[in-house]
């Protein structure tokens, strides 16, 4: 008699288990302190007056996570996120899916279909691919955070973080001139204490002889824990698919996933939703705010 296969809820439970589990181990997500620490967040923000924000359930478990449910570095996290906001009104300004839909088009980013092996969101960025005549380097930042707004939308990404890959494959000095020290500091500000994510790898392949000079402009602002999740891997693929399986790769990293029905599915996704980034785009800080919260935070 054949063994019966488990039931697609069966595997959708031991998912949600391992899932918690390792919320507990490596966030101390407690679920008995869970509704405990959002109402201490909850009365943090509502003394915050100038700081309007979501305050349900989803919106701050993103911000516990990322910080371990550490309440004053959690509420410090919101603080910088919105203060982002406020210090770059440009780039944040109707920021949504639609404003954006001339570099969806030219699929500089994706988010491969299959995770890694600690189940982590894996987002691939074409630097080679990127078009400065068509796309600008504040269009490259803006689409970049909502990306990173749409996988940390999911429980499992916030639990289990982001893998990212740079493929420079194609880049030239028409693209790295592009490239700024203000753009990397607000680049390094994202991946160290301004969003709320799990940046777990950054992997570098198919580096040109410019690299060297764009990695020197952002390597002064990068933390010693940041650094040694940086691997370099030049034109050698098999260095890359040590860390991350060839099975969830394009091709053109040596891999064997399609990519094309991915990439405009996850496009129509976002656009899908356009209408909940441009309601975010309501909240934040009041114009009138006279200085930088920063002042007024221990970095």
């Amino acid at each position: 008699m054949r063994n019966k296969k488990p039931s697609t809820n069966s595997s959708k439970n031991k998912k949600i288990q391992r899932l918690k589990q390792k919320a507990f181990q490596e966030l101390n997500e407690k679920e008995d302190e869970k509704g405990t620490c959002l109402d201490q967040l909850r009365i943090l923000l509502q003394e915050e007056e100038l700081l309007h924000c979501p305050q349900d359930d989803k919106f701050l478990l993103r911000f516990l996570r990322a910080r371990k449910f550490e309440i004053n570095n959690t509420m410090a996290l919101i603080k910088r996120y919105y203060d982002m906001r406020l210090k770059n009104t440009e780039l944040f300004e109707n920021l949504c899916p639609e404003s954006i839909s001339h570099v969806l088009s030219q699929e500089i980013q994706i988010v491969l279909e299959k995770r890694d092996s600690q189940q982590r969101h894996v987002f691939l960025f074409r630097a080679g691919k990127w078009n400065p005549d068509i796309v600008s380097l504040d269009d490259i930042f803006r689409s970049n955070y909502i990306f990173l707004e749409e996988m940390t939308s999911s429980e499992e990404t916030q639990i289990c973080g982001v893998t990212a890959i740079v493929d420079f494959d194609g880049m030239g000095f028409n693209q790295a001139r592009q490239f700024t020290p203000r753009h990397a500091i607000r680049m390094v500000q994202i991946i160290q204490n301004s969003f709320p994510c799990r940046f777990q790898e950054f992997h570098m392949i198919n580096q040109p002889y410019v690299f060297n000079l764009l990695f020197s402009v952002v390597k002064p602002f990068l933390s010693e824990k940041i650094k040694k999740r940086i691997y370099f891997h030049g034109r050698d693929l098999t260095s890359l698919h040590k860390k991350i399986s060839p099975e969830i790769l394009p091709e053109f990293l040596g891999g064997s996933a399609a990519i094309s029905g991915v990439v405009s599915k996850f496009n129509k996704k976002l656009l899908k939703n356009n209408q909940q980034y441009k309601d975010m785009c309501q909240y934040g800080y009041g114009t009138n705010k006279g200085q930088s919260v920063l002042n007024s935070i221990k970095l």
